[in-house]
């Protein structure tokens, strides 16, 4: 699914990332990793969205879906997928110089 991106959600974790606090930061650096923005694309195995549709991402991604937390709806505590957050996709791609109108997600 391909999102044109509207608008994003900055928290207190992004403040602390942009001013260094943790220790940790790369610059440059993109804070905002809550997304929200209208899809302009579906893949073939897109049932619940279709293009026009405003939809929002939040900070964790690759749960299974499938495991017990996942079904109880606890994604954060996904026994299998990795929970990148969409931070790290945004930073990588600060360092890298890489600029995109559009976020591509697996639903």
């Amino acid at each position: 699914m391909a999102i044109d991106i509207r608008y994003c959600g900055l928290c207190h974790a992004d403040v602390h990332q942009v001013r260094n606090d943790w220790s940790s930061t790369v610059y440059p650096c993109l804070p905002g990793h809550e997304i929200v923005g209208r899809v302009t694309a579906v893949g073939p195995q897109v049932t619940r969205h279709k293009v026009g549709d405003l939809v929002a991402v939040g900070c964790m991604a690759d749960s299974c879906q499938h495991c017990a937390s996942c079904a109880a709806g606890e994604e954060q505590y996904c026994e299998n997928g990795s929970l990148a957050e969409t931070q790290e996709v945004l930073d990588f791609c600060a360092q890298h110089g890489i600029t995109a109108d559009v976020e591509l997600i697996d639903t």
